[in-house]
Parts: C-alpha cells; sequence; structure tokens
C-alpha cells in the first residue's frame, strides 16, 4: 500500500494537483475578502449571510423570525462557520479554497479530455483563476454562485466523457 501511494504521488498528474492546491491557497489568500490576510470583510452579502447563520446557531427560525433572500444551506454553511469562528470567516475561507482547487483540477481533467499534453492543461487550470475570480462575477468572495462552480465543470466533464464513450458505468 505504501509504494503504491509512492508511485501516486510520484506522478506527473499529482504534481500537477499539489501545485494547483498552492496556487489555489495563493490565489483565495489574495482575492478573497474571508481571508485572513483581510482585517474586515466589507461586503453586505457574506455579512447578511453570517447575520442569518449566527442566528440560527441561536434558535431563531429563517424566514419567520430573520429573513434574507438565500436559501437555508447557505445560512446552515454560515451558522457553521460562526461555530467555528465567531469573528471571522475562516470555514468560508476553507471552503473557498476547496472549491477553487475543485475547479482547478476539474479543468485540468476537461483540458485532457479536449486531447491537450500534460503541460497545456496544467497550464490551463492553472490561468483559470483568472476567469473564476474574475472582479465583476466574484466579487471578492463568499458568493453562492462561486461554491457551483465544480458542481457545473462536472457537468461539463460528464458531457465530454458521455460523447467520447457512449457510455455511463452504472458506478
Amino acid at each position: 500500500m505504501y509504494l503504491r501511494i509512492k508511485e501516486k504521488l510520484q506522478s506527473h498528474e499529482a504534481q500537477y494537483f499539489v501545485l494547483l492546491a498552492i496556487i489555489g491557497v495563493f490565489m483565495m489568500a489574495f482575492c478573497s475578502y474571508t481571508s485572513p490576510a483581510f482585517y474586515f470583510d466589507t461586503s453586505p452579502d457574506n455579512n447578511a449571510f453570517f447575520t442569518v447563520g449566527k442566528a440560527m446557531m441561536h434558535g431563531i427560525t429563517p424566514y419567520k423570525d430573520i429573513f434574507e433572500q438565500k436559501g437555508p444551506y447557505v445560512y446552515l454553511w454560515h451558522g457553521l462557520a460562526y461555530l467555528v469562528s465567531h469573528r471571522s470567516f475562516l470555514l468560508i475561507f476553507i471552503s473557498e479554497i476547496a472549491v477553487l482547487i475543485a475547479a482547478m483540477i476539474l479543468t485540468y481533467k476537461i483540458a485532457r479530455l479536449l486531447k491537450l499534453t500534460e503541460l497545456p492543461a496544467f497550464l490551463a487550470a492553472m490561468l483559470s483563476p483568472m476567469l473564476f475570480l474574475y472582479h465583476p462575477y466574484y466579487n471578492y468572495g463568499d458568493t453562492v454562485e462561486f461554491f457551483t462552480l465544480p458542481l457545473l465543470l462536472s457537468l461539463i466533464d460528464l458531457i465530454f466523457l458521455l460523447d467520447q464513450h457512449r457510455t455511463v458505468s452504472h458506478w
């Protein structure tokens, strides 16, 4: 088992994924207001989500006692973030890092499905945060739409797989 893990970690793909993870952490540290690098978060949406999540953790019922326009999972996630840290968005920041890394890895896999060799596929994945974190769409972090990005890329990946193989395994 140890040899299999060592062999997997020595592959180019695993090394690319580690580099993408490092790039993802670095990019989110400077592009997201939820990052500990920023003293405070000025985005009204983030703070509204956090307020409703905090209220949920104190027993207040959303949509009855407190209202905001997003769905309950957003507030539950921010409520859990409140339980992790009462004054910061640390859990949200970690989630954003995971989402960005997953999006970059899926971009790499999609590029490989499009018959790009390893290095150009890695470069496409490495440059993809420039599109994902573009200001008018990303707006400095903690947007609900950003968290759907891996789901959308997974759908694109599945469509390309179906197009190439014309079959789906049952598992």
